[in-house]
């Protein structure tokens, strides 16, 4: 079985990199993740990407997978969670980096691609599990923090990860 690990943000050089890890492997792979999160962009293009090409790949949060990385544990056709693992979800934020100046038109387009990001990323976690759309929102707004045993019960963790 090939294994790869996902440690530290998620960017767009760290997803890169792992998705050419995946393309040189043959057969079910177990990619193991300890990520607080990161930019959301490239969670989901991840996440499409695996769906899209149906990897065999089984997902494993070892540590703190939150934010964005949970996008991409939800990528694994199975998904299994350590015992002591955190998830902390919450909405992408909208920010404008110190120093940059934005018109208005540009401020409006980027909460909208913002807002979008959170619709497909909770659209994601709803086909994921047995949670509807509004209950999913609900939980994103209110930065929830699921243990494994809620993962389990809410069918977005297969079962636990045993060493």
């Amino acid at each position: 079985m090939n294994e790869i690990r996902l440690m530290g943000p998620i960017d767009y050089p760290q997803i890169a990199e792992i998705l050419n890890q995946l393309e040189d492997v043959r057969g079910e792979t177990r990619l193991f993740i300890c990520s607080g999160g990161g930019s959301i962009a490239p969670a989901l293009a991840f996440y499409h990407y695996v769906r899209g090409k149906k990897i065999d790949l089984t997902t494993i949060a070892i540590g703190d997978t939150s934010s964005a990385a949970i996008i991409v544990w939800l990528s694994g056709i199975t998904r299994l969670v350590a015992p002591d693992v955190t998830m902390l979800v919450h909405p992408a934020p909208y920010f404008n980096p110190p120093g940059e100046q934005r018109d208005e038109n540009e401020t409006r387009v980027q909460k909208l691609r913002v807002e979008q990001w959170n619709k497909a990323a909770a659209k994601i976690v709803s086909q994921s599990s047995d949670l509807k759309l509004t209950e999913v929102v609900e939980i994103i707004g209110k930065r929830a923090l699921l243990e494994p045993e809620e993962l389990i019960r809410r069918k977005l963790a297969h079962g636990l990860f045993r060493e």
